[in-house]
């Protein structure tokens, strides 16, 4: 037990620093969201392309972990979505709001620090975080949609918006994420070497990712923490979507990964990003429709606080079971 906590203890130490940098007011307003674009926009992507571009092929053919990833996702958010619907007799876009908190985990931000921390060798965690991140673009997507649908029903807008789905579909498939992980399965795939400089220039910027998202995590969660204590949520809605997201949903994706015959550190990987804290996308989806954006803002916030000790116990049943060896 002390190993994993001695493990993940510098995750969550970071994350602290950059709640205490925005309580004390130790960076100018809007640091967060700038560190964020940071590392979205230059160091991210580096970080993916090298990490795929330098790989064993075999680990790009990993169908049985991407398929068993998808299905849980997809799975999760079906029945979340009609459970709530039926069982609390919430509107249907609630109901989707519901359905994508409880399960669309933040795999980049959080998850991707965090296997990189528990698996350090090779670079299956980059791989794996990157995945589950590219493989919840539908799930965006068909949401996207859905509300899109809604609002042209109600009339709220004309032929213009209902495009806008389409528009960010077009912006999806443009993001960094997916362009240096084509780019990096182009040249993997074409057998290229990446040249000396180029490589150590994009590892440089690679080893920056962990720490400042984290910190940019902290600081999101400072600002968010500031605004939300004028906004109550509803707590037994909380219980129970994060009760979801991080039991059920990592539950289930256990079970899908065995059932596709995954195992060893792919499937501990693929559990502990279903475990991880709600995905802030959440929160930019659910403010872009107006669509319970307190209860959501609320769920990020706890399912992050409570990642501190639902982490190390998914990482200690896992270690228990065979599944983890310590330090990857």
């Amino acid at each position: 037990m002390l190993t994993v906590f001695l493990l993940l203890s510098p995750v969550f130490l970071l994350i602290g620093i950059g709640v205490l940098a925005d309580r004390f007011c130790l960076l100018p307003s809007g640091a967060g969201t700038i560190l964020n674009r940071f590392i979205f926009q230059l160091c991210l992507p580096a970080l993916i392309f090298i990490s795929i571009a330098a790989c064993d092929p075999a680990e790009l053919r990993r169908t049985d972990f991407f398929a068993a990833m998808w299905l849980s996702m997809m799975l999760c958010f079906f029945l979340i979505w009609f459970g709530a619907c039926r069982r609390f007799q919430l509107p249907s876009g609630e109901g989707v709001m519901f359905a994508m908190v409880a399960s669309f985990s933040n795999a980049v931000f959080a998850g991707m620090p965090i296997l990189v921390a528990l698996f350090p060798r090779g670079n299956g965690a980059v791989l794996a975080a990157t995945a589950l991140n590219i493989l919840q673009i539908p799930m965006m997507l068909l949401i996207m949609t859905l509300f899109d649908q809604q609002r042209a029903q109600s009339g709220q807008y004309g032929e213009s918006g209902r495009s806008r789905a389409a528009t960010m579909a077009r912006s999806l498939l443009k993001n960094p994420v997916v362009l240096s992980a084509g780019l990096g399965f182009l040249v993997n795939g074409l057998g290229l070497t990446v040249p000396g400089p180029l490589e150590k220039v994009c590892r440089m910027m690679g080893a920056t990712v962990a720490p400042c998202a984290l910190i940019a995590m902290g600081l999101v969660i400072g600002a968010q923490l500031r605004d939300l204590r004028v906004h109550r949520p509803r707590w037994k809605a909380q219980v129970a979507v994060n009760g979801i997201k991080l039991c059920l949903y990592p539950a289930v994706t256990w079970f899908f990964l065995a059932l596709c015959g995954v195992e060893g550190e792919w499937l501990a990987m693929g559990v502990l990003l279903a475990a991880m804290p709600t995905g802030t996308v959440a929160y930019i989806i659910s403010e872009t429709y107006q669509v319970n954006t307190v209860d959501t803002s609320w769920a990020i916030v706890v399912s992050t606080v409570a990642s501190v000790f639902v982490i190390p116990a998914v990482t200690l049943l896992l270690a228990a079971t065979g599944m983890y060896g310590y330090g990857g």
